[in-house]
């Protein structure tokens, strides 16, 4: 490969690398994404409540007391209203019921809030470490350009073998592919770090 080629080939690595920092976390905070979960899970607890009080709609029909007609010793008929102690006994129940169901739902709902939390601080802490260690790629990348460029130099000055200089742009190579295999690690992180919280009020370019 003519050092053209190399240079170019080079260039594009370098061009196709995500930077290590990604505009969308200087702009987004931990406790923003922890609010879109909040969020969430209040809306869905507000549905759940909503869904219980429509299904009780219309239960205090059957408490209400059965009317119907007697008659008289002299044979006439008279309106009646009669209950019955079971029937208090059943609204007393159905009523315990219905706030233990509401009771079980919030408990529910707030369980599955800390275990999304939990997650999604997991993931924060793994991005974190990713970016620290893309700082030091970084870092050993600049490093890595320099020398190349001084190995390119003493190639055209023939100062080095062909041989040699393969194997130290293949050495080169490989540390480019290996940071662009973190900094895709890191893009990855921060994409199921969005896909945890669910924020539908912020915008991510």
């Amino acid at each position: 490969m003519s050092l053209l080629k190399l240079r170019v080939l080079i260039i594009l690595i370098i061009s196709l690398t995500p930077a290590a920092s990604f505009a969308q976390t200087d702009s987004i905070t931990l406790n923003q994404l922890q609010d879109c979960i909040r969020h969430r899970f209040t809306r869905s607890l507000e549905a759940d409540m909503t869904e219980l009080e429509f299904s009780n709609k219309g239960e205090w029909l059957k408490y209400l007391p059965n009317l119907g007609v007697i008659y008289t010793v002299a044979g006439e008929p008279r309106p009646a209203v009669s209950t019955s102690t079971s029937v208090f006994y059943q609204a007393n129940r159905d009523k315990k019921k219905r706030e233990a169901t509401r009771f079980a739902t919030t408990k529910r709902s707030q369980l599955q809030l800390d275990i999304e939390l939990a997650k999604l601080n997991r993931l924060w802490k793994r991005y974190q470490s990713a970016d620290k260690r893309i700082e030091a790629y970084d870092d050993i990348a600049t490093i890595d350009r320099n020398l190349f460029e001084l190995y390119e130099k003493q190639y055209d000055a023939k100062e080095i073998l062909p041989e040699e200089f393969l194997l130290k742009k293949k050495t080169f190579l490989i540390q480019e592919i290996k940071r662009q295999e973190e900094s895709e690690e890191l893009q990855d992180i921060w994409f199921q770090i969005l896909d945890a919280a669910g924020c539908l009020n912020i915008r991510i370019d």
